[in-house]
């Protein structure tokens, strides 16, 4: 059984940090969302390799937070960059698959619509779901999981120039 990594006591005051940010967005939407769409928190790069970054990465993705989980997923593996301190296969399908499922959810909620589309714009965005493609592929995941997810993948891998996005 997958479960969640925890990071938190590897640097306690980055990690209480994380929960000051995360109790600012609970009030922000009364407890029922959170979404840290930001590449950097208290000056940690979160796309950069580092003990840090994978610390905040891991406590938000514990939180919920979509954008967090990819992240998080995707520095676990060594298929994006294998600089990243902490790795663990098992756990990047767990955060990948779990963050492209909120992200799912999420698809319709209009307080935060906007946003997972700008997200879903970035170049980001298409790193991240080659990565989740490339997790789904190796370990031969595309007839377990749920077939929603591998169409959200290849639809925004795959939009033609039609959409004003280039074929990647």
């Amino acid at each position: 059984m997958i479960c969640a990594i925890e990071l938190d006591a590897l640097e306690p005051d980055l990690s209480e940090r994380c929960e000051q940010e995360f109790q600012r967005q609970a009030d922000l939407y009364d407890g029922e969302l959170f979404w840290y769409f930001d590449s950097a928190f208290e000056k940690v790069g979160l796309i950069r390799p580092s003990l840090s970054a994978q610390v905040v990465l891991g406590y938000f993705a514990n939180c919920g937070c979509p954008v967090c989980c990819l992240r998080f997923g995707a520095s676990l593996h060594p298929y994006i960059d294998a600089r990243w301190p902490v790795r663990s296969c098992q756990a990047a399908v767990f955060y990948m698959l779990g963050g492209l499922e909120i992200l799912l959810n999420l698809q319709y909620e209009a307080r935060i619509k906007s946003a997972i589309q700008e997200f879903e714009s970035t170049k980001e965005c298409k790193i991240l779901l080659h990565v989740a493609d490339h997790i789904i592929t190796t370990n031969s995941l595309t007839s377990s999981i749920c077939p929603e997810i591998l169409s959200y993948i290849n639809k925004l891998l795959y939009q033609t120039r039609d959409n004003g996005i280039e074929i990647q």
